[in-house]
């Protein structure tokens, strides 16, 4: 009996290790079959000026009209934002809204190829501590780069935490290798949904790495988002309007506007002065959005239902501070952009999009440039 128990043990050691190497055979086949179905709705973003490269970062497709969301520290401070789809066709896209304190933003080019097609976004009660997940991303121009980790924590308010941009209200902490140019880009369940955007590191730590989830996504870029492209904006909450003094408990601060954009026909102002409150750096002294149709922008409800309430020959209501007055903006109903709903937990993933040819490349976009 003895012999034979010593040979069932020797028998299981030997055949341990093939039983393992298949499962991980078994996994890696998997999850390289999922990356093949979802690359197509990752983007490289390269942001700069009009003659020079300033940065880059890496996108997600949310529907196949052309909305990408990415992170806002990616296209902040840009004037040229050219996005790479994963058939390396290119296009010009523009920034439709930017929401600072969750550090998200909104991104449209004219049409997707044929070959991309919007990611499904994941509702936040499958995001669980120990769920395997995946990013792909552009780390150091390395674009479409996969790798993998776990999902280590979901953590709300984390505070004064040092990381190299604003925390959102919400964070999915992971140990899935992030670097340089995968901000903004997604990280994935191995079910190939979107359970978040990559946004930061945290400073002088290895394998803690943050995201904000989809829910978010969906609820600052889609569901209450401000109705203006080229709109730069931070929402503010009471304990902020109290520090300025402003009577509203929620307001917009407008900090810059795009020339030629959508905001910039509303007539909104941006900010001058750079200044640090609370420890956010913020830019000052720009219009100050408190009502939209007559509703505080706090009311996200009545307001999206105000907006979609008005036809062509309406005009959108705004209550504004401006250089210390309140005063009412009348803007014409066309510049009204309206984003199209996502349904959580997934958009459709295929695209009916024509082939649309490659736009002409920006000078530091080329393959000739310096």
């Amino acid at each position: 009996m003895l012999a034979l128990i010593k040979v069932a043990f020797v028998f299981g050691l030997a055949t341990f290790p093939t039983l393992l190497h298949a499962q991980i055979n078994a996994t890696s086949n998997g999850l390289a079959d999922t990356y093949r179905q979802v690359v197509g709705s990752v983007v490289h973003i390269e942001v700069g000026t009009l003659l020079s490269k300033t940065g880059s970062g890496s996108g997600v497709i949310l529907h196949k009209d052309g909305y990408i969301a990415t992170a806002a520290h990616v296209v902040a401070e840009s004037v040229v934002i050219a996005v790479t789809f994963s058939d390396d066709s290119f296009r010009e896209a523009s920034i439709v809204t930017l929401c600072r304190e969750q550090d998200l933003a909104l991104l449209k080019v004219e049409q997707i190829p044929e070959s991309a097609h919007p990611a499904k976004l994941v509702m936040a009660s499958k995001v669980t501590p120990g769920l395997p997940v995946f990013c792909i991303g552009a780390p150091y121009d390395l674009r479409f780069s996969i790798t993998s980790g776990i999902v280590s924590a979901v953590r709300d308010n984390l505070g004064p935490v040092d990381l190299t941009w604003r925390l959102p209200s919400r964070m999915i902490q992971t140990d899935t290798a992030i670097n340089p140019g995968n901000s903004g880009g997604p990280i994935f369940n191995y079910d190939g949904e979107v359970i978040g955007i990559a946004v930061s590191v945290l400073n002088k730590a290895d394998g803690i790495g943050w995201a904000v989830p989809a829910d978010l996504i969906r609820h600052y870029l889609i569901d209450q988002a401000v109705p203006f492209g080229g709109l730069f904006y931070l929402r503010v909450t009471p304990t902020f309007t109290s520090l300025m003094n402003w009577k509203p408990e929620e307001a917009l601060i407008v900090e810059s506007v795009q020339d030629g954009s959508l905001a910039a026909e509303a007539g909104l102002r941006g900010g001058r002065l750079r200044t640090e409150i609370g420890g956010l750096s913020v830019l000052l002294g720009g219009d100050v959005i408190y009502l939209i149709g007559g509703h505080s922008v706090s009311e996200y409800a009545k307001v999206q239902s105000y907006l979609r309430g008005l036809t062509q020959k309406d005009e959108i209501r705004m209550t504004i501070l401006r250089e210390g007055k309140m005063m009412e903006l009348h803007v014409p109903f066309k510049i009204l952009e309206l984003i199209p709903s996502i349904q959580l937990p997934g958009a459709e993933m295929s695209s009916t999009s024509e082939p649309v040819k490659q736009n002409k490349k920006t000078r530091w976009s080329s393959p000739d440039a310096p």
